[in-house]
């Protein structure tokens, strides 16, 4: 693959998208449940530091985090719920094979179940196309639009303004 391919880029795009949903969801999760100071700089920590469990660091899976916020925005009578099936997207992103007989594609993504009995069912099988990347792009974005706005409208201090 060559630094201009569109389906790698883009599929890069998807991941930091997901990535970026995840953290504004632990961020909602830390203002409504969690100490009502963040006193890490999460970009100044080391490896082999110690910090306190909260909701940005402790070890929940993307849907265990996406399900714990639908619940609150239930909770507090907001209408915005973040579409759960995210979870499987990452999950598939995180754990499949991202594969090509060329390398210029086109891409696939293919993920596995745990064995049974020596063998594994296929669970994921997606042609990367940049339809389909778009699609996602533009999913994913949304979902962090609107979490964004829930927040917001919780009016949580993580995301001060418009």
């Amino acid at each position: 693959m060559t630094t201009d391919d569109p389906e790698p880029l883009a599929l890069g795009r998807l991941v930091t998208n997901l990535q970026s949903l995840e953290f504004v969801l632990r961020l909602l999760l830390h203002d409504l449940v969690g100490p009502k100071t963040l006193s890490l700089d999460l970009e100044k920590l080391s490896v082999g530091e110690t910090v306190p469990e909260n909701p940005i660091t402790n070890y929940d899976s993307f849907g265990d985090v996406i399900r714990k916020v639908n619940e609150l925005l239930e909770a507090h009578a907001k209408p915005e719920r973040i579409d759960p099936s995210l979870a499987h997207l990452r999950d598939a992103i995180a754990h499949g094979r991202v594969l090509a007989s060329h390398p210029t594609g086109p891409f696939s993504l293919v993920k596995f179940s745990k064995p049974k009995a020596g063998v594994v069912k296929v669970t994921v099988a997606e042609q990367l196309t940049l339809p389909w990347l778009d699609t996602q792009i533009k999913r994913t974005y949304s979902e962090i639009t609107k979490a964004r706005a829930a927040a917001r409208s919780l009016g949580l201090s993580c995301f001060p303004g418009p």
